[in-house]
């Protein structure tokens, strides 16, 4: 039985360290290569595991706050539906409060993996729906939090 979820977390990894070795070797490097190098870039932190210095225990493997290759992946592929506009909300929310974008990639990244992880699980395609509704959930919930947050406005606001 093939294991889908697996089988994408090797090709993120081979991908991230595709970018990361032509990033080291000043190789040549494609658009959708350079908006991942760029994310490589911001994540120094994770730099020793791209090298092969450090490795990704198996038990942090599907997750995406402890597995590099697949936050980086991941984080890629929520920043090209955002420049897309596909899913369309998902630009509106990241746009808000610019200055907390980070945050709300992050959040966005852990929505995702949640849907990808059912639809691999079962070797079906991304449920856009349940996509959307989650992001819907995520919009929702930072309005409130936002308008909470703002001195002098209620949370009916």
């Amino acid at each position: 039985m093939v294991n889908y979820r697996q089988s994408y977390l090797r090709t993120a990894e081979a991908l991230v360290l595709h970018v990361w070795g032509a990033l080291r070797a000043n190789g040549p490097l494609s658009a959708d290569e350079h908006r991942l190098a760029s994310l490589l870039l911001a994540h120094p932190e994770w730099q020793r595991v791209w090298d092969g210095q450090a490795r990704v225990p198996a038990s942090a493997e599907a997750n995406p706050d402890r597995n590099p290759f697949l936050h980086i992946h991941l984080h890629d592929l929520v920043e090209r539906q955002a420049a897309e506009r596909k899913p369309a909300l998902l630009a509106g929310y990241l746009d808000i409060a610019a200055g907390r974008r980070g945050d709300r990639v992050h959040r966005v990244i852990a929505v995702l993996w949640h849907c990808l992880s059912e639809s691999l699980r079962g070797g079906s395609p991304l449920d856009l729906k349940s996509y959307e509704e989650r992001l819907r959930g995520l919009r929702s919930t930072s309005t409130t939090t936002m308008r909470a947050a703002v001195p002098g406005r209620s949370r009916a606001g």
